[in-house]
């Protein structure tokens, strides 16, 4: 397996992802998807449940 193939999970929303969004390394310790980084940095807002809840 390649680095490019390598798979890691977001350490927020645990989605797969293939590089860290913040740093855009493989290799980060603690990966973050573009969504969660989005909602972290206040550029976006999480969207409630559909049922309301």
């Amino acid at each position: 397996m390649s680095e490019q193939q390598v798979a890691m999970a977001c350490a927020k929303c645990e989605s797969s992802i293939d590089r860290c969004e913040f740093c855009e390394e493989l290799g980060c310790g603690t990966p973050i998807c573009y969504q969660c980084l989005a909602e972290a940095l206040r550029q976006a807002m999480a969207h409630p449940h559909q049922h309301g809840g």
